[in-house]
């Protein structure tokens, strides 16, 4: 669990917040040492659309999610085929932050605004006890309700910095967050949900 905290961070960093974000889109940048890894980040109403090109793969990662609902989608463009988790069996369910310092003993301290990327934010770190763990540090916009950078620090795998950059304020259309037509479903195990299907 201790080595997962940095990938739990980075998921409230996208998900806890996203109910009630209003539209925008930006370029979200993961960097850890040399890898920087940037995704394309769309947001509209409690939805949430985050599309990858895969480092050293022929092949993009789209996953959509809806907070209101806590159901995830994963599409698979190259197979033209779409996947529904339900919450608990993906990447949206995880503890927000005050559980996890609920579960490990931690302090936090509120560090004042910065201004990010053009965004007024509130800066606070929560330092863990367990110095293995490190610390973690986020820059919250009021305006985007969203995390605008977040980076953590441990002796396990050393720093991670998830930042968004070029945000623009702007309506998204809803049809990024539906499967596009054409699209089989794959898994059927898991079920569909109708909020996704394209019409």
């Amino acid at each position: 669990m201790k080595n997962s905290i940095r990938l739990l961070v980075v998921l409230v960093g996208l998900f806890s917040q996203a109910v009630l974000a209003d539209g925008f889109s930006a370029d979200q940048v993961k960097t850890m040492g040399d890898t920087v890894i940037t995704s394309k980040l769309y947001m509209q109403g409690g939805k949430m659309r985050i599309e990858t090109n895969m480092p050293n793969m022929p092949m993009t990662s789209v996953i959509i999610v809806d907070t209101q609902s806590g159901k995830s989608l994963m599409l698979m463009p190259e197979q033209k085929m779409y996947m529904v988790m339900p919450a608990g069996q993906d990447v949206d369910h995880v503890p927000d932050l005050a559980e996890l310092e609920k579960e490990y003993k931690s302090t936090r301290k509120d560090l004042g605004t910065e201004t990010v990327n053009g965004y007024k934010c509130s800066k606070t770190e929560v330092v863990f006890e367990d110095k293995s763990m490190g610390k973690i540090t986020q820059w919250y916009s009021d305006k985007l309700q969203f995390i605008v950078k977040m980076v953590t620090d441990d002796s396990a795998q050393g720093a991670f910095t998830m930042e968004l950059k070029n945000i623009k304020e702007q309506d998204v259309a809803a049809a990024l967050f539906q499967v596009p037509a054409g699209y089989k479903e794959m898994g059927q195990g898991f079920g569909a949900m109708q909020g996704f299907k394209a019409k």
